[in-house]
C-alpha cells in the first residue's frame, strides 16, 4: 500500500514537472524575432538589427491578411556592445518580451566577417532560444541592416518562410549552399576543414551592376556572379542568394561566385542540380545546353608524401540534353562522347577554380584535409599540424568523366536547313 501512495506522489511530480508551458507568458506578451542582423557602423559601432513579427496581421479573416512583408514585420536597428544588451535596449521600445526561439537567420555584414565573427556567435550556443539549425549568412559588400531592410519578396509574406524557402531550393541550381550555426562550428573546431557561409547581398541604388566578364577561353559560358551582381533591370526585390563567402579560421578571406560554387558542391558530394550553358564543341559561336546532377558521391584519395598532402578527386556526372541551337546531331553514340568530353572539361574548370580561389588562402573549405587523419597514429601528432599550410601546399589532381543519359523528347537532332 505504501509503494502504491509513493508511485502516486512520484507521477504526480512527473506530470507537474512535464507540463507544457513553464515560461508564464502569454502569446500576446510576447514578440517573436523572425531574423537577426550584425553590422560594424562607420564610427566603429557594433548594430543590431531584429525583424519581429506583427501577430495582428496573420489574424483570422482575409482582410487582414498582410500584403506584404513590410505588414507582416517590423525592423529595429540599436547600438550595443553585445547581442544581449541590444535585446534589453530593444525591449525599451517594444512593448512585448523579444523571444528568439524563432530566429530562422543571423544575417551578418562583411565589415565583421572580415574582422571575425567568433566573437559574436559563441553566445547564442550557451543560451536556451538559439538552435543550431539557424541559418548564417554574409551580406556581399554590403550591411545586415540594408539587407533586411530591402528584402521585399512577393510569394512570402514572412521573412522567415523566406529565408527557409530560398535555402531549401539551393539544390535547384547548386549556386549557393545553405549553411547554419551547426554546420560553421563543426567546421571551424574539426582541424581540418574550413568554414564557409552562405554568401547574399541586394542590388545597388546606385546602378545596376556590369555584366560579368567570360573568359574566352572558357568553356562554359554561364557568367560567374555573386550576390548583388545579377543584371536584371529593377527588380522589385533586391535581395540576391548567390555564391559563397570563405573562412581561414573565423574571418572571411575571400568569396566564391556561383560557378565556383558549383565545384565546391561537386567535390562535397552536395550538388543537387542545375543547367550548363557550354561552347558547342563542332559548331563555333553556338550553345548546347544540358542539366546535370551528380551520379555519385565523389570519389576522394588522400595521401602524404615527403610531407606533401596529394588528393585525387573523381567525379562522376550524369547529364540531359535540353537544347541543341547548332543541329548537331549529339545524340549519336560518337558525337554524343565528344559532347561528354566538353562537359567533363567544362566542370573540371570549375572545380580548378574554386581551388585557385581557396587553396592559397589556405581555406579547404571543400574539407579535403580531413581525409588526411588516418595517415596519423596518434592524436597528438594530428593536432600540431598546420592544416591551412598543408592545404595550401597541396597537390590535387581533378578527374571528371560524364554520362549522358538522356536527351529529352528529341531521339535524334536533324541539322538546320
Amino acid at each position: 500500500m505504501g509503494r502504491r501512495i509513493i508511485a502516486a506522489v512520484l507521477l504526480s511530480v512527473l506530470c507537474l514537472a512535464a507540463a507544457g508551458c513553464n515560461g508564464a507568458r502569454e502569446t500576446d506578451e510576447i514578440a517573436y524575432v523572425l531574423l537577426m542582423g550584425i553590422d560594424r557602423n562607420h564610427d566603429g559601432q557594433l548594430e543590431y538589427t531584429l525583424q519581429f513579427a506583427v501577430p495582428r496581421s496573420f489574424g483570422a479573416g482575409s482582410s487582414s491578411a498582410p500584403k506584404d512583408i513590410t505588414e507582416a514585420s517590423e525592423v529595429l536597428t540599436v547600438k550595443a556592445v553585445t547581442l544581449a544588451e541590444a535585446r534589453d535596449l530593444a525591449n525599451s521600445t517594444v512593448a512585448r518580451i523579444l523571444h528568439l526561439a524563432h530566429v530562422k537567420g543571423i544575417i551578418v555584414g562583411e565589415k565583421i566577417a572580415r574582422e571575425g565573427i567568433d566573437a559574436h556567435l559563441p553566445p547564442l550556443t550557451r543560451f536556451r532560444e538559439y538552435r543550431g539549425s539557424m541559418f548564417l549568412m554574409v551580406v556581399h559588400n554590403g550591411t545586415a541592416r540594408e539587407f533586411i531592410e530591402k528584402n521585399q519578396p512577393k510569394l512570402e509574406v514572412s521573412p522567415n518562410r523566406y529565408i527557409e524557402t530560398m535555402m531549401a531550393s539551393s539544390g535547384e541550381s547548386s549556386s549557393y549552399l545553405p549553411t547554419n550555426i551547426h554546420d560553421y562550428y563543426c567546421r571551424l573546431k574539426n582541424g581540418g576543414g574550413a568554414p564557409y557561409l552562405t554568401l547574399v547581398g541586394s542590388l545597388s541604388e546606385r546602378g545596376q551592376p556590369a555584366e560579368a566578364a567570360k573568359e574566352e577561353h572558357s568553356i562554359d559560358k554561364t557568367g560567374g556572379y555573386v550576390a548583388g551582381e545579377i543584371p536584371r533591370p529593377s527588380p522589385d526585390n533586391p535581395t540576391e542568394f548567390l555564391g559563397t563567402a570563405i573562412f581561414t579560421g573565423d574571418k572571411m578571406t575571400g568569396v566564391l561566385d556561383n560557378k565556383q560554387t558549383r565545384g565546391l558542391a561537386l567535390v562535397e558530394g552536395k550538388f543537387g542540380r542545375g543547367f550548363l550553358s557550354l561552347a558547342d564543341p563542332l559548331a563555333p559561336g553556338k550553345i548546347v545546353n544540358l542539366e546535370i546532377e551528380q551520379g555519385r558521391k565523389p570519389k576522394i584519395e588522400a595521401s602524404i608524401v615527403d610531407g606533401q598532402a596529394k588528393f585525387f578527386i573523381d567525379i562522376f556526372i550524369e547529364a540531359e540534353i535540353t537544347a541543341i541551337s547548332s543541329g548537331v546531331y549529339y545524340e549519336g553514340d560518337d558525337y554524343r562522347e565528344r559532347l561528354e568530353r566538353q562537359v567533363s572539361t567544362a566542370i573540371q574548370q570549375n572545380i580548378r577554380a574554386m581551388l585557385d580561389v581557396t587553396q592559397p588562402l589556405g581555406s579547404d573549405a571543400a574539407g579535403l584535409s580531413c581525409r588526411l587523419w588516418p595517415e596519423f597514429n596518434r592524436y597528438q601528432e594530428l593536432s600540431r599540424v598546420d592544416w591551412p599550410a598543408m592545404y595550401r601546399n597541396a597537390d590535387i589532381t581533378v578527374k571528371v568523366v560524364t554520362k549522358i543519359r538522356r536527351s529529352g523528347f528529341i531521339t535524334k537532332t536533324s541539322p538546320i536547313t
